[in-house]
């Protein structure tokens, strides 16, 4: 099992937030073999770096470095954009909305076949998603 790590996921990691270290187990588990990160995701984090401080402690930016360092990172890809605008849909139906960045992390996820590890409380209640919560501990 492949799986794709929302920007959410790093970003608890990064800022040692409540849950990190059950996502810390989870990564134990999987093996970085099996993790993969999108293009989106690192635009979101630089985005992150390029604002300071904000919600990435400088102190930990070194930390997030090396994770994503030692991961395979996806380019996005059209069919992950068709996939993307699905799940877009699909939350709108249900009277949901959510953050393009978010979206389309998920739409490239579905698009690979590969589970997404996220936070996001739309997205796991999403239909046809294949997502699971690494901040809770494992089974």
């Amino acid at each position: 099992m492949i799986h794709l790590l929302d920007t959410n996921v790093f970003m608890h990691l990064a800022n040692e937030a409540p849950g990190h270290r059950n996502i810390e187990r989870h990564i134990e588990v999987a093996s970085v073999a099996s993790l993969r990160a999108s293009a989106i995701t690192l635009a979101e984090l630089r985005t992150e770096v390029l604002r300071g401080e904000g919600r990435v402690k400088k102190i930990h930016l070194a930390k997030l470095a090396v994770i994503v360092s030692k991961l395979v990172v996806e380019d996005f890809t059209v069919i992950a954009a068709e996939h993307a605008a699905s799940i877009m849909a699909r939350l709108e139906s249900a009277g949901r909305r959510n953050t393009w960045p978010d979206v389309l992390i998920a739409g490239h996820a579905a698009s690979a076949g590969y589970r997404l590890v996220t936070d996001d409380a739309a997205l796991l209640r999403t239909p046809g998603l294949d997502a699971v919560n690494w901040r809770l501990p494992a089974a």
